[in-house]
């Protein structure tokens, strides 16, 4: 099973993102994450994009660009981020409800 906001790796590019899906939905074959960027990347909204501590140092989580992959595009499994303060639940509320 596949956790949620586990960092990977992805096999192509090596882009590190985070499985935002609930655990088990892996079973159809794909997951939905988001893009992990660094600060120089992106201009950098905290509302939309909660900070991520990860192995390589901090990054941040693009909720905007969250995508279901297949799971073969998943590389190795880098690290877990703790959303202690729900910061990526809120984010994903102010996507899609605005609040």
């Amino acid at each position: 099973m596949i956790a949620r906001h586990a960092i990977y790796r992805l096999g192509g590019d090596g882009q590190l993102v985070i499985v935002l899906s609930y655990p088990g939905l892996e079973q159809g074959g794909s997951v939905v994450v988001a893009p992990l960027s660094s600060a120089d990347e992106i201009a950098v909204i905290p509302v939309l994009h909660p900070k991520v501590k990860t192995p390589e140092g901090e990054r941040y989580a693009v909720i905007e660009r969250l995508a279901a992959i297949a799971l073969r595009e998943l590389d190795v499994e880098i690290g877990r981020h703790e959303d202690d303060q729900f910061e990526i639940s809120h984010a994903l509320s102010r996507l899609f409800d605005g609040t």
